[in-house]
């Protein structure tokens, strides 16, 4: 995955990039909802030489790191309230019970995403590409 966008802070942890994502706006800006209100991201990238403040960089992650990233956030809650709902019926629940009990495991396990996302930020760091000459 590869996208581009402006170097805002340098540090000798990393670089810090601000980035739209363009997953939010549409295929053109007359598609796009948002009206270009969208805030920046920030991601950190690894540190590169020569790089400084407001340059605009292209970078990049690996597909498997954004496709595991995306598994864990979109498919796993989904495995976890079917598993808990499936256990609850299983052991006797009502249906109310059982999707209950679904519901409170999927929420448990967003919290452990959140904690985990913490943890595995320097597995997700993205890596500068290059550095885009004139304004870009």
């Amino acid at each position: 995955m590869t996208q581009t966008g402006r170097v805002t802070e340098v540090t000798d942890r990393g670089i810090k990039i601000s980035v739209v994502r363009e997953t939010a706006c549409g295929e053109s800006c007359a598609s796009c909802s948002a009206k270009c209100a969208l805030k920046d991201q920030s991601v950190m990238a690894e540190y590169m030489p020569g790089i400084k403040k407001g340059d605009a960089v292209i970078f990049e992650m690996p597909a498997s790191k954004v496709l595991f990233a995306a598994f864990l956030v979109y498919i796993t809650p989904l495995l976890v309230l079917l598993a808990a709902y499936s256990a609850a019926v299983f052991a006797g629940a009502g249906e109310a019970a059982s999707a209950a009990v679904g519901v409170v495991c999927m929420a448990v396990w967003f919290v452990v995403i959140h904690y985990l996302d913490k943890r595995l930020r320097r597995f997700y760091k993205h890596t500068i590409v290059s550095r885009i000459e004139g304004d870009g």
